[in-house]
This record gives C-alpha cells, sequence and structure tokens, in this order.
C-alpha cells in the first residue's frame, strides 16, 4: 500500500491543504492520505493561536467525506514540539510494508535540509513535492533532489496565515476553508 503524510499546524486547515493531499493522492496512485497535527511546531516559535485539540477537530472536520484521508494524532499524543522524523519512524513501524510518502509543498521542501535529521526522514519516506508549472528547475541542486518525486497541483494562493488575517480583520472566509471548518471558527470564536 502506498500511504501519503501530510503534517502541518492546521491552524487553521484550508482548501489549499485539501487539494495538496488530493492532488498527491492522484498523481501517486495513493490509498491513503493521514492528516498529521502538530503539537507544536518547530518553525512556529510556540506561536499557536488554538489548542491542538480543538486544529485536531477541525481537520476531522475538513476531511469528513473523503474516505481516502484519516486523521492521524501521533504528534498531539506526543504533547511536545513535533519533528517530523518522530512521526515518519511512527508510520514506519505501524506500516512497514508500505510505501511512505512525505507530502510537502514546495516552499516546505526548500527548507527541508534545515530540518531535524532529513537524511533520517529520506530512510523512511520519499518527499513527494507539489510543484507549480515551471517550478521543478528551481530545484536541481537541492541536495535531497535525488530522493524527491515531484506532482502538479493547481495553483491556490492561500495560507493559514492568510485566513486568520482575514478573520481578524472581519473578512469573509467562505470557501477558503471547509464550511464545517468556518462554522466551527465562528462558534468558538477562534482567531479574533
Amino acid at each position: 500500500m502506498s500511504i501519503g503524510i501530510l503534517g502541518g499546524s492546521f491552524n487553521p486547515p484550508h482548501i489549499g491543504h485539501l487539494v495538496l493531499a488530493e492532488s498527491a493522492r492522484d498523481a501517486l496512485d495513493l490509498e491513503r492520505v493521514f492528516f498529521v497535527p502538530a503539537w507544536r511546531s518547530p518553525f512556529k516559535n510556540g506561536y499557536e493561536d488554538v489548542d491542538p485539540h480543538l486544529r485536531s477537530e477541525m481537520v476531522a472536520l475538513a476531511i469528513e467525506g473523503n474516505t481516502s484521508f484519516t486523521l492521524d494524532t501521533c504528534e498531539i499524543g506526543r504533547g511536545d514540539v513535533s519533528y517530523t522524523i518522530d512521526t515518519v519512524r511512527s508510520f514506519h513501524e505501524r506500516f512497514p510494508r508500505d510505501t511512505l510518502f512525505l507530502i510537502l509543498g514546495s516552499d516546505a521542501f526548500r527548507d527541508f535540509p534545515a530540518w531535524k535529521e532529513p537524511g533520517e526522514i529520506l530512510r523512511f519516506a520519499t518527499c513527494a513535492v507539489a510543484m507549480r508549472a515551471g517550478e521543478a528547475a528551481d530545484f536541481a541542486h537541492h541536495p535531497f533532489i535525488d530522493k524527491t518525486c515531484f506532482f502538479e497541483m493547481p495553483p491556490l494562493d492561500i495560507s493559514s496565515t492568510h485566513v486568520r488575517e482575514r478573520i481578524r480583520s472581519g473578512r469573509s472566509i467562505r470557501y477558503l476553508v471547509p464550511e464545517a471548518v468556518r462554522r466551527l471558527i465562528i462558534e468558538q470564536n477562534l482567531y479574533r
């Protein structure tokens, strides 16, 4: 079985996350994509607006109805800074016979050499990087290019930061996040 792992803060989860996961699933013929919310990302400097359990609940709402998508709370369960190497090792232990793909956007792949133990991550999983048309040439000299596969996804200019900024300024986030996530954000008065 081929499995995709998509980690992140998901603060909040948005349509771009779903399109990224679906594009990877389709391009790489993945049987499942696991969404893995971080307890706390090492790159966020402790900044999290929303409790990890609530972010996990938002991910569950976002992926509801897609039988190829699964929420995995292994990083939430650790209750500490989340490192991808620990998550990938955990997946390898649980699915030792399966092929693992670590799904990344191109921006994350640029920073990948600075991650904790990037070479070790690639012992267990292949980086699957979403590219925009013509972007692959930008990575010709990336140190991990030989252990990476690329796939295309529709160009979307959306980020969790952008969604939070829109909420704080009182603007609509309709169609930027799944409707169930939007309703939860309103009900819980998040990001204000």
